[in-house]
């Protein structure tokens, strides 16, 4: 049994760690376009004096529960690393010197060395090191790229929820009123209207480039993840040691958060965009002169189509998809579980 815990969390951090490499090749290969993205997201944030009270407590809404997911996926992950990488040790180091017995020498991962990692315990402590090194900076390598990418998708979100309620409070003249405003105050309305649809174009490009950059990343890391978690929760369910127990279970947690986090965001995103239409619709629209209609008509045929992240551009990432990600793991986990059995 020992032999097919190592082999399953050989396996586990195997993926986990090709994720990380994977997730960080993207981000580098396109830094110019994310940069672009970021930059151009920024110019659209609204300044605070021109939200009204609605929009603030809507941003800041967003903002708390973007900052809450954010804390909880960096400590869930930091603090998880480490308590994988330091049981191990510290198991040797209690077996040894306070239980008196006789323990082989422990390390966090399975790896081979042209040297026995053991002969000594400065070479065994150099070897632990060189691996608990090794191991944080691709931890932090797919902590920094899942928090790039569920960031983003939450700011896009926002912006389209914003947008959506300057939409909604927008109140240009009526046709019935036409005599009685002034050149100036048609010509502002004709200015905002002409605005919300040029930011509202913005925001389709960039959702298009965001998911153009990210949807093959987003497909290898849903797949990746389902398999690292079915292996991460096979260990937790066969092994005897606590420690071990303990770790797997935190890798369950680390794998399925993100996951859903991403899912969640990307499930905003996909209503916020296509939330612009209701706005437009309730905006009074058949009493309004023709220009104002045609900018709203344009914006309603916009978001028929809601913006949103995909897998290899085919899968929506929405909770529909955390679902069956979730269901597609617990297939392949009762399935290796079944087969241990026999």
């Amino acid at each position: 049994m020992d032999d097919f815990i190592e082999i399953s969390n050989t396996f586990a951090v195997t993926f986990v760690v090709l994720q990380a490499v994977v997730k960080s090749i993207a981000v580098v290969h396109r830094n110019e376009d994310i940069t672009y993205i970021i930059r151009q997201m920024a110019a659209l944030w609204p300044k605070e004096e021109h939200l009204t009270e609605r929009q603030t407590v809507a941003k800041m809404k967003h903002l708390k529960r973007l900052n809450v997911c954010v804390t909880v996926y960096y400590y869930l992950n930091i603090v998880g690393s480490w308590q994988y990488i330091l049981v191990p040790l510290l198991e040797t180091l209690f077996r040894i010197f306070i239980l008196n017995q006789h323990s082989m020498l422990k390390f966090p991962f399975g790896c081979s060395f042209p040297f026995d990692p053991t002969e000594s315990w400065s070479r065994y402590l150099m070897v632990y090191a060189y691996e608990t090194f090794a191991m944080i900076k691709l931890v932090y390598f797919l902590v920094g790229t899942e928090l790039l990418l569920i960031t983003m998708t939450a700011h896009l979100s926002t912006l389209f929820t914003l947008l959506s309620d300057d939409l909604l409070i927008l109140k240009p003249s009526s046709k019935a009123d036409d005599d009685e405003i002034t050149y100036f105050e048609a010509d502002r309305h004709e200015k905002k209207i002409g605005d919300i649809v040029r930011r509202h174009q913005k925001l389709i490009k960039l959702s298009k480039m965001f998911d153009a950059i990210f949807n093959k990343v987003i497909f290898y890391n849903v797949t990746v993840s389902t398999v690292s978690i079915c292996f991460f929760g096979f260990v937790a369910k066969i092994a005897k040691n606590p420690g071990e127990i303990a770790n797997n279970v935190v890798g369950v947690i680390a794998s399925i958060l993100p996951i859903f986090n991403l899912c969640y965001y990307g499930q905003l995103l996909t209503d916020a965009s296509s939330s612009l239409a209701l706005s437009a619709y309730l905006n009074i629209w058949y009493a309004k002169d023709t220009r104002f209609q045609k900018m709203l008509g344009l914006i309603m045929l916009r978001s028929q189509a809601p913006c949103c992240i995909t897998s290899y551009k085919y899968a929506p990432v929405t909770l529909n998809m955390f679902t069956g990600v979730m269901s597609t793991t617990w297939s392949y986990f009762s399935l290796i579980c079944s087969v241990y059995e026999e």
